[in-house]
């Protein structure tokens, strides 16, 4: 029996994503996680050091490296500093986590328990696919957008960059997402949804314009 030799891996974040990730990430044979990246005054997570985001950029490059971030914005911010050029980012996906064989993903998404993917879907970069969604056949979901726990995106949907579907949603078929629009926990969407808006509601209604307020939208 060969064994592999693991690849060692980052993990950008210290909080409860950060969390579930390493439990994927422990699971994976490929990999094992060197360390931490964070700016939070932590010097230790789960026995691990953690490097200020500054002194990491500066002492490493060509590492791999998972942002554990739920907040799309912040994973966009993130990500640009961190220079795609100068690292790897690789998909991380659960063991009960069922895709289609033609499904398609770019990097550095996240893909959590029991989430599914089905024939023609596609993801783009920097997702997240939270535990039990669904995400049916021919859906694009552009970068750094968002499946909260439990939500349904029925077939040929369109989701756009930085959107947020709050958990427990439906989406029925051949909607468009705006990009960077946010829909509230347990909405029925059954019209598109305009770019950089907060949706609410069974079926969904606008309530309002997203500006530089909302906590999604916060500097990291």
């Amino acid at each position: 029996m060969i064994l592999r030799k693991k690849k060692y891996i980052y993990i950008f974040g210290t909080g409860g994503l950060a969390n579930v990730v390493s439990e994927i990430v422990n699971n994976i044979q490929d990999y094992t996680i060197k360390a931490y990246i964070d700016d939070r005054p932590i010097k230790k997570f789960n026995n691990k050091k953690v490097y200020k985001l500054s002194n990491f950029i500066n002492e490493f490059e060509n590492e791999e490296i998972i942002i554990a971030i739920g907040e799309n914005i912040k994973r966009k911010i993130i990500y640009e500093k961190l220079n795609p050029k100068k690292f790897k980012f690789p998909n991380i996906i659960d063991r009960s986590a069922i895709l289609s064989s033609s499904t398609k993903l770019g990097r550095g998404n996240i893909i959590l328990s029991n989430a599914i993917m089905n024939k023609n879907a596609s993801v783009h970069h920097f997702c997240l696919i939270n535990s039990g969604a669904i995400l049916e056949h021919d859906c694009k979901m552009d970068s750094f957008s968002q499946l909260s726990p439990g939500s349904v995106v029925c077939g040929n949907c369109k989701i756009g960059k930085g959107s947020f579907i709050g958990a427990n949603t439906t989406v029925i078929q051949n909607k468009k997402i705006g990009n960077w629009s946010v829909t509230g926990a347990g909405s029925l969407i059954l019209e598109n949804v305009d770019p950089f808006t907060l949706n609410f509601g069974s079926p969904s209604k606008k309530i309002r314009k997203i500006d530089s307020k909302y906590k999604v939208f916060t500097k990291y």
